[in-house]
């Protein structure tokens, strides 16, 4: 990992016992190399993606509506569901 993050393994060695905590360079350096941080820094692996790509792009034309709209998609939607 110290590899990854151009530290040595004194640095990273201190980062895994708690002596030290990484710097934002350190991170940065992870991500670049494809490292996923939020794994790295607390043993969790960020949530994937579950949906499908039509349903984000959906997702993502709903959040750019004004908010008068997005009440009147809800109430299509419903309707179709009946």
């Amino acid at each position: 990992m110290g590899l990854f993050g151009e530290v040595t393994q004194n640095t990273q060695r201190a980062y895994e016992s708690g002596k030290r905590t990484p710097d934002i360079q350190y991170l940065e350096n992870l991500e670049r190399n494809n490292i996923d941080i939020m794994y790295a820094l607390s043993g969790r692996r960020e949530q994937e993606n579950c949906l499908r790509e039509d349903e984000n792009e959906l997702v993502w034309l709903y959040r750019t509506l004004p908010e008068a709209l997005k009440s009147k998609v809800a109430r299509i939607i419903s309707a179709l569901n009946d």
